[in-house]
Parts: C-alpha cells; sequence; structure tokens
C-alpha cells in the first residue's frame, strides 16, 4: 500500500497554492502555520474526545482526512497506525507507523515515544535525529534526559554528557544517574571517580552497568582479579546474559581484551558493536582482537579504518597508476610514512619493495631518523628513504601511513610473500665488528635484551622486563660469549651482573654504540639472539637472525595471541610466560632451542 495522498475539497490545490504565493514565498510559511494550527484544532475537538472514550474507530475519518492533507500533526499518523494495528491491517498500519516517526511531534513525550520506537524498528538514524531534535529543544522530564545523555554516550560525547548531567541533576543519588555518571568518568579514564560512584550506586541498588564500570576501572589500576569478579557478577546480573544493557558489553570487553580472555572479548565485542557500529574505540578493539587471533590482513582493516575520518578503508585501487605516462620521471612515488615505533617502521618497511614491484611505481619511504641508514642499505632504486621531518612539502594523494599498508594491500596471510624479511646490514660495518668482537674458535656469539624503554614500560599493564640475572643459564652453556643490546633503561644492570665475565672484551664499546645500522652489523654476526618484546626483536627478525623472543602472559598484537612462531619473522621463536612458567622456565626452554 502506498502513502496516502491529498483528499480533494480539503484544503486548496498545489496549483491554487504556488498561484497564491508565486510572489510572496514568506507567505507560504505564515500558511503552513495556519494549516498546522487549524489541523490541531480538529485533532482536539474531534479525536481526542473518541480516544478518550476508548473508540478510536470513531475518529477514523478525521483522521484519514487530516492524513491525506500531509498534516505535521505527528499523532494523527500514531493514531491511525494503533486502529489498524487493532484491526490487523497490518500493510496501512506499518505505512502510518513510518509516516509516525518521520514527523517529529512537538510534545516531549511523545518525541521520546518517536524516538523508542525508531530504535525498536532498527531505525537508528531516525532514533538519533529525534534525539537531536528532543536535545535541542531542552528536555525536561528525566526519562527524556536519561534518553538524551543515553544517546550522547552512544556517540561517544562522554564529556558533553558528564556536563549536562551535573547541570540537569547536580549532586543527586539516583542511581540511574550514578551509573551514567560512573560511565562517563571510566570512558573519561578517570578511575578513581569511577569506582567511587559505583560503588555509591550499589549502594541503591544491585546493578550490572556499575559492576561493569568497577571491572573496567579496576583493570586500568592493575586490579586484575577484582576487575574479573566484578565482570562475572555483571554479567550474572544481566536478566538475559545474550541481551546485556548498554554499555556493560562495551565495558567488559575491553577487560577481556586486556587480560587475552579472547573468546569472551570475542563475544562481547559483537554485542557492543550492534548498539555502536561506528564507535571507533569498538572497532580498533575488533581489529586489535582479529589480529590476536592471527587474522592478520582482517585485523588490519579494521585498525586502520578506526582511524579514518570516515570509518572507511581505501583500496589497493585507489593507489594504482591512472592516466600517468610510462615514463618514469613522470610518474608520481607512493609515499609510506612511519606512524608507529621504530619496531613498525622495520615490520611495515618490507611493503616499499613489494608495491614498487606489484603496481610498478617509486616508493619513498618516510622514517624516523634512527632508521634512515639501515633501510637506506637494504633498498635501492625505485625505493628512497627520508626523514620524516620532510614529509610535509609532499602531496597528500599519495600518502599512506606505512601501518595501513596491511590493510589496503593485504598482509602476510594474504601476500606470503611478505613473510619474507629483507632488511640487511652495511657489509663494511660487519666486518669491521667481526675484528673488533675477536671471537675465538668455536665460541657462540649471543646478544640478549631484557628491558624495553622507560616509556614502553608505564604503557604496558603486564610488564615485558626480564632481570638480566635471569640469563645466567644462557650465561654459563660452555663456548658461548654474550653480547648486550640493552641501551638506556635497564643497562645500568650490567654493573651488578653476576656473570659479567662472560659478555664479549668489547661490551663498553657496544654498550655505547646507539646507531641501528651498527647494531645490526653486530647482529648479523651472532649465532642467537635472546630478548624480550622491544625494538632488538624486530631488528633480529627483519635480518633473519635466528632470535627467541620471551614474552609476558600477554604479548602485544604484533605476536599474536598464542602462536609459537611469528608469520612476520619466520627465524623467530616465541616463548609465553604463563601462570605456570616464570623466566627461569623459559630461559630453560631457551636452552633447549639452543641445542
Amino acid at each position: 500500500m502506498g502513502r496516502p495522498g491529498i483528499a480533494k475539497g480539503f484544503g486548496r490545490s498545489e496549483k491554487q497554492d504556488f498561484l497564491a504565493h508565486a510572489g510572496n514565498p514568506n507567505g507560504i510559511d505564515a500558511d503552513k502555520a495556519s494549516a498546522s494550527r487549524s489541523h490541531q484544532s480538529l485533532y482536539l475537538q474531534h479525536v481526542l474526545p473518541c480516544i478518550a472514550r476508548g473508540n478510536l474507530s470513531q475518529a477514523e475519518p478525521i483522521l484519514k482526512l487530516l492524513a491525506q492533507s500531509k498534516t505535521d500533526v505527528a499523532e494523527v499518523y500514531r493514531d491511525l497506525a494503533n486502529l489498524y494495528e487493532s484491526q490487523q491491517r497490518l500493510e496501512e498500519a506499518l505505512v502510518y507507523r513510518e509516516l509516525w516517526l518521520d514527523h517529529p511531534s512537538e510534545d516531549e513525550t511523545e518525541l521520546l515515544r518517536q524516538a523508542e520506537t525508531a530504535d525498536q524498528l532498527g531505525r537508528k538514524q531516525t532514533a538519533a535525529s529525534l534525539l537531536e531534535m528532543l536535545l535541542k529543544r531542552g528536555p525536561k522530564s528525566q526519562s527524556s534526559r536519561i534518553a538524551v545523555l543515553r544517546h550522547l554516550m552512544l556517540q561517544e560525547c562522554f564529556l558533553e554528557a558528564r556536563s549536562r548531567i551535573e547541570s540537569w541533576f547536580g549532586q543527586t543519588c539516583d542511581s540511574v544517574v550514578l551509573e551514567l555518571l560512573s560511565t562517563c568518568a571510566v570512558e573519561l579514564k578517570e578511575s578513581e571517580l569511577a569506582c567511587c560512584l559505583a560503588q555509591s550506586c550499589l549502594q541503591e541498588r544491585s546493578s550490572a552497568i556499575a559492576h561493569a564500570v568497577l571491572a573496567a576501572a579496576m583493570q586500568r589500576q592493575f586490579r586484575e582479579r577484582e576487575a574479573y569478579d566484578h565482570l562475572k557478577t555483571s554479567i550474572a546480573l544481566s536478566s538475559d546474559p545474550q541481551a546485556l544493557p548498554w554499555p556493560v558489553a562495551r565495558l567488559l570487553a575491553g577487560v577481556c581484551l586486556d587480560q587475552n580472555r579472547l573468546d569472551m572479548a570475542d563475544e562481547l565485542l559483537q554485542k557492543a558493536r550492534l548498539d555502536q557500529p561506528a564507535s571507533r574505540q569498538l572497532l580498533a578493539q575488533w581489529g586489535e582482537l582479529q589480529l590476536l587471533c592471527g587474522n592478520w590482513t582482517s585485523g588490519f582493516r579494521f585498525c586502520s579504518a578506526s582511524r579514518r575520518a570516515d570509518l572507511s578503508l581505501p583500496s589497493a585501487d585507489a593507489y594504482e597508476l591512472r592516466g600517468v605516462s610510462d615514463t618514469a620521471s613522470e610518474v608520481p612515488p607512493l609515499i609510506l610514512a612511519s606512524d608507529g615505533t621504530l619496531g613498525d617502521s622495520l615490520l611495515f618497511s618490507r611493503y616499499a619493495p613489494w608495491i614498487a614491484t606489484a603496481l610498478s611505481r617509486p616508493v619513498h619511504l618516510y622514517v624516523q631518523p634512527p632508521v634512515l641508514r639501515l633501510l637506506r642499505d637494504s633498498f635501492q632504486a625505485p625505493i628512497e628513504v627520508h626523514p620524516i621531518g620532510e614529509l610535509t612539502s609532499q602531496p597528500s594523494e599519495w600518502i599512506l601511513p606505512m601501518q595501513d599498508a596491511p590493510a589496503v594491500f593485504g598482509a602476510c596471510d594474504q601476500q606470503p610473500v611478505l613473510a619474507s624479511p629483507c632488511l640487511k646490514a652495511d657489509p663494511a660495518l660487519v666486518e669491521a665488528w667481526r675484528q673488533k668482537l675477536d671471537l675465538g674458535s668455536g665460541e657462540r656469539l649471543i646478544a640478549i635484551n631484557w628491558n624495553g624503554s622507560a616509556l614502553q614500560a608505564s604503557r604496558e599493564r603486564v610488564s615485558s622486563d626480564i632481570p638480566l640475572n635471569a640469563f645466567a643459564a644462557i650465561a654459563h652453556r660452555p663456548g658461548v660469549r654474550l653480547l648486550s643490546l640493552q641501551k638506556g633503561f635497564g643497562a645500568e644492570q650490567l654493573r651488578h651482573c653476576r656473570f659479567a665475565d662472560r659478555f664479549v672484551s668489547c661490551q663498553n664499546e657496544v654498550s655505547h654504540e646507539v646507531r641501528l645500522e651498527h647494531m645490526a652489523a653486530l647482529i648479523t654476526l651472532c649465532d642467537w639472539v635472546i630478548c624480550d618484546d622491544s625494538g632488538p626483536a624486530h631488528l633480529a627478525g627483519s635480518l633473519s637472525s635466528p632470535t627467541i623472543l620471551l614474552l609476558p602472559e600477554r604479548a602485544g598484537w604484533r605476536w599474536g595471541g598464542f602462536c609459537s612462531r611469528s608469520p612476520w619473522y619466520p627465524t623467530l621463536h616465541l616463548l609465553r610466560r604463563s601462570e605456570s612458567k616464570g623466566w627461569n622456565d623459559l630461559m630453560s626452554e631457551a636452552c633447549e632451542l639452543l641445542n
């Protein structure tokens, strides 16, 4: 059934309206306002009394007449939808229900009802528009204000939501308002305040949302056991675990991801993304989950999309040459710009030769100064390597953030050739360090690194740092010489090391050498590298050196969640700590691999 047309004999024709207002556009608005007042009067006089008597069908003629005149009185379409629904005329009811949602009511309560109905019918955009209208009008009732606040929070406008809570409710003890306020606090990373508010809420009544807030806040405070207890309580308190109230799934998904409970994180993130399909945070978490599960290309796509303004991702087609001469000098280079750590620059630089071959175009890498020399030693034309500080002068249409390359062109699970590292050390530097190391006949050289940077340590929930003395089992193996790659934070442990005599004679010179190309030359000379999750792992892997990487209970996405080998670095062995395995146990496993 189509939408009702204009009834003959009710109001003037469109032609008459046009002729009457051709020279007076402002008159159109005046007539619309007049018609709206007239329709409202008809509704009040003829429809409301029928509703009061419980006989809506008696008002059908006037309701249809008003609908056919395309009235702005929203309640007309609502009443017709209700009437036809009661008469099982469902197709007609649906038409009028849609018309009702398309005509925002002037009444606050009715407008809220429209927004709630739109949401139930899956018309998320309509619901959002109606709530925005309600927000602009300044809601007066508590139910309207709560609905508007939830809308703001679903849009991740937590600062604005908190400001309006404070303005509308002041120092309230209402448990629903406290739930919203505590959610804003935890989302704004104010963990202590979030805990206080959630505990106040729980003093009023049991609340799945308050327990979810406590779980998220305590996880940020590294109180993981307490966080998990609140997580379980929150899920248990939900009347239907399959339909958790917002924002329970959103908050608990982050806790599960941090605690490496990937199956639970998967289930919770799927629920949370149904409520907030455009959430950047949830999109990034979903991408991280895919990476931890080894779904590399998919994970990079979601992570890249979460960083873009429109949550979209360009395809590889966007970087193909079209309408450009084959003359090499006229082919614009694709620019890969470093946007992560030094380790990421080493990891993703492999895309430069692959793109140059696959797209038949030059590639310019813009990277941090410490990796310039190494990458220049490793790549030849048509690849050029420049400092990241010079990037501002380049045209933006050919710039691709380096971390987006796997999302655009595919990761090693789609492009197996990308599983082969392509960096190499300068042969002259390798030979110079060979002479300085002066190893004895049959001696094996093992490089070690035990601490990441201080900045990295401050960001980690579970420390990846290893006590230097844990390497004693390696140091005392027959025929082994140690080479410390440790720089800066953690290097002071060498002064008190129990096996200092096992390091190479030129260790002091090595310790003061910070240039990455020299570190690459040294690693090339090593039989093995054994290290923590830090830059040397990426450097050794990128040079295809045999490497044992010792990981904490929850490692970063670059190493997957559970695998023992890295798809990016075939020569890397991944050993992971667990509740039953400490660093000393991993050292024993490393010794077995050395054999």
